[in-house]
């Protein structure tokens, strides 16, 4: 609740002070962006998550070697798809603010292990507290920059506050130190478990990026905010 409230005020005063142009563009960025990182994580978090018992730490360590190792992979292949995404879209700017969100794909994804180590454990009053904290830093940050003009600048940089604080807030929530692991005994069942469960939401999520890769195209980046409104409408 308290994250829908910090939204949806957070998000009239943005786009109020930025305006539906630079807005749209975030937000095809955000949705873009925010499916591949879930393809790169191939469901190691889930496994984490729904394994039974208690769990290693070593799995945990070999978790965040796969998951580092993913996201240097899904930066370098972001680079080198992004101007063939700038063409499609073509919405001016697009490439710029996602070039500078795409480095953020590391951070988002190595915090999916202590949020995992929480989530396994129940301990989703933590979770929760780090989430809201993690949505007021967003608007903390990107709502002075929109006011001193930073246009789409302001909610990237909004971005990089938020994947910051959560990623730091989680790890100092858990006992767990992450450190490079690998060993293909706890690698194999990650791995099989993971892409078995991942291919039906890489399906299932393609719906996100109607929005950013139609709409946005076809109808323009105006169009592509009413829409992002009417969803964030039905969400609340």
């Amino acid at each position: 609740g308290l994250v829908i409230i910090v939204n949806v005020v957070g998000m009239l005063l943005l786009t109020r002070e930025i305006g539906p142009g630079p807005y749209g563009i975030y937000i095809a960025c955000f949705d873009l962006l925010g499916y591949f990182g879930d393809v790169m994580t191939f469901g190691v978090n889930v496994y984490l998550i729904r394994k039974d018992g208690e769990i290693p730490e070593e799995d945990y360590h070999q978790a965040c070697t796969l998951l580092l190792l993913l996201s240097i992979t899904g930066v370098g292949i972001g680079l080198v798809l992004l101007p063939l995404v700038q063409q499609w879209v073509r919405m001016k700017g697009f490439e710029a603010a996602a070039l500078w969100m795409l480095p953020c794909m590391p951070i988002v994804l190595m915090s999916y292990i202590p949020l995992a180590y929480l989530e396994h454990a129940l301990d989703y009053r933590r979770v929760a507290t780090i989430e809201v904290a993690g949505r007021v830093a967003f608007y903390v940050v990107s709502l002075p920059v929109a006011f001193a003009g930073g246009g789409v600048w302001a909610p990237v940089a909004g971005a990089w506050a938020l994947n910051l604080l959560q990623l730091i807030w989680f790890y100092s929530a858990v006992k767990l130190r992450p450190r490079l692991y690998w060993k293909w005994d706890r690698l194999r069942p990650m791995i099989s478990y993971g892409v078995g469960f991942s291919a039906s939401t890489w399906i299932s999520r393609l719906r996100n990026l109607v929005n950013s890769l139609v709409v946005g195209r076809f109808l323009g980046v105006l169009m592509k905010v009413k829409t992002c409104a009417i969803r964030i409408q039905m969400a609340t």
